[in-house]
Order: C-alpha cells, then sequence, then structure tokens
C-alpha cells in the first residue's frame, strides 16, 4: 500500500525532485500495478479530523485530490479509494464523525485506515475478535431530519 500524503509531495515539489515525481507518475501509470495496489492519502496540510471544522476538512480532502490529479493525472486520482486519516484520529463526536464519513464517501473513497483498538462493536461496545480483517464502518448522525 502507497500513502501519499499532501504535505510531502507539496515539499518534494518545492524541493524541485521531479525525478522522484517521474518515477511515482510511471508506477502510478502502470495498470497491472494499479489494479493490485491500495493507495491512501492525507489531507494536505496534515489536518487532524477531530480538531477540524467538518466544512474546512472537506476543503482539505479536494484540495489533495486537485494536487494530486495536477502530479498524476485524474485517472491515477480516479483509482485511489483509500484514506488513512492524520494521526489516525476520529471524531468522538457522532454527529462530526458522520460528516467526516460522508466527506470521504462524497469524494469517492471506499475504505479508511484505522487502528484497531480505536474500533467498537455497537452491539456490545467489545473490540474486534479480528482487528486485522476488513470491517464495515458504519456512520450515523443523531441530529435526525424530519421531511414532510
Amino acid at each position: 500500500m502507497l500513502d501519499y500524503s499532501g504535505t510531502l509531495l507539496h515539499g518534494m515539489r518545492k524541493m524541485g525532485l521531479d525525478d522522484v515525481f517521474e518515477a511515482l507518475k510511471k508506477n502510478n501509470l502502470r495498470s497491472q500495478i494499479s489494479r493490485v495496489r491500495r493507495v491512501a492519502w492525507f489531507c494536505v496540510g496534515h489536518a487532524v479530523a477531530p480538531s477540524t471544522p467538518t466544512q474546512d476538512f472537506r476543503l482539505h480532502v479536494q484540495a489533495w485530490q486537485h494536487f494530486f490529479a495536477g502530479l498524476f493525472g485524474l485517472d491515477a486520482l480516479g483509482r485511489i479509494r483509500g484514506f488513512s486519516p492524520s494521526e489516525m484520529a476520529l471524531p468522538n463526536h457522532p454527529d462530526v464523525f458522520y460528516q467526516f464519513v460522508k466527506t470521504l464517501k462524497d469524494n469517492g473513497f471506499r475504505w479508511v485506515l484505522v487502528q484497531e483498538h480505536t474500533v467498537e462493536h455497537v452491539e456490545d461496545g467489545w473490540g474486534l475478535k479480528y482487528p486485522h480483517r476488513p470491517h464495515r464502518l458504519i456512520a450515523k448522525t443523531r441530529t435526525a431530519r424530519r421531511f414532510p
């Protein structure tokens, strides 16, 4: 799995490491590798989800996507399905967590990398029995919307 930090990519661009970007670009364009490789990303500026307002977090996500697409193209961006939050931190408040997950889903992400000890079963509050297997993440908002 590859993690592309927006801060790292920005720093490498400022340093003029064009040879590194060319190598990464070639690697990202090789379709036989990109089908089996998992790519995750961090936010631009190392935004930590619990302490970043949800509307700003959405802007960080979109800024990273714009920056990445500018470096590697829209096809490479379209293959990215994973997200690795900065500090692996998740919002604690259910409504903020819901907006965090909604932001990721709205921007094409299908999975998120978290620390196994931060996840618990809704039914009983226990930790994961099989922490290294993929699990389905469900986020619900506590503010119910009522439609007439």
